[in-house]
């Protein structure tokens, strides 16, 4: 995929864009949410952001020029499988370009804008209360982590992802649940926010 000017699959269709790729996206989802207000929807949005060779939308840019990073947990941690000779070295090294390339950074408080867009597109349409929102990725990255860079092999650092779940009219706010969950339980809460939300709906009416 390409970071600005990306060509987009629009019903079957490769259709040019203008634009920074995540925001384009964006552009896309909100306009089918204000096209479908009116009738379940579900909207899956996948953002470009943190892959290489994160090149940040202009008005990111200059966001963290002042910061410096910490370094990474577990950086001289060797992964057991990894000889020592030159581990350390790459640990270090993919660690220190987080201070010499701030862009991976950039690129994902960008995204957070896009992220607060959709929100704000929710709560502009009065959908908040009803719609079931899930932050969540599909994998996490090494930064130097143990030696290593990308996310193929199974430290926490590569498993473990983020996962927070919003609907104010059914779920309870700032509520941490400790238990383990996969991807294949996002299956679970839309069914289970649509059973409550079906509940609610009949008992109104009863």
């Amino acid at each position: 995929g390409k970071y600005w000017d990306c060509p987009f699959e629009i019903n079957g269709t490769l259709t040019p864009t203008t634009g920074w790729v995540d925001d384009v996206a964006t552009d896309y989802a909100i306009q089918f949410i204000k096209q479908h207000r009116d009738q379940p929807f579900s909207v899956v949005v996948g953002f470009k952001a943190c892959h290489a060779p994160c090149q940040p939308p202009e008005r990111a840019t200059n966001r963290f020029v002042e910061a410096t990073a910490r370094p990474v947990p577990n950086l001289n941690s060797r992964a057991i499988y990894r000889p020592a000779s030159g581990a350390t070295k790459a640990a270090t090294d993919a660690s220190a370009e987080l201070n010499t390339n701030p862009n991976y950074f950039r690129c994902i408080s960008a995204a957070d804008d896009n992220l607060g867009r959709l929100l704000k597109t929710l709560d502009e349409l009065g959908l908040t209360d009803t719609t079931v929102v899930v932050f969540a990725s599909d994998n996490g990255f090494y930064k130097g982590e143990h030696g290593l860079g990308d996310k193929r092999s199974a430290y926490d650092e590569s498993l473990r992802i983020p996962m927070i779940v919003r609907c104010p009219g059914l779920f309870p706010k700032g509520k941490v649940l400790d238990q383990m969950v996969l991807n294949i339980d996002h299956h679970l809460v839309e069914h289970f926010a649509l059973d409550r939300k079906s509940t609610r709906l009949n008992s109104s009416h009863s």
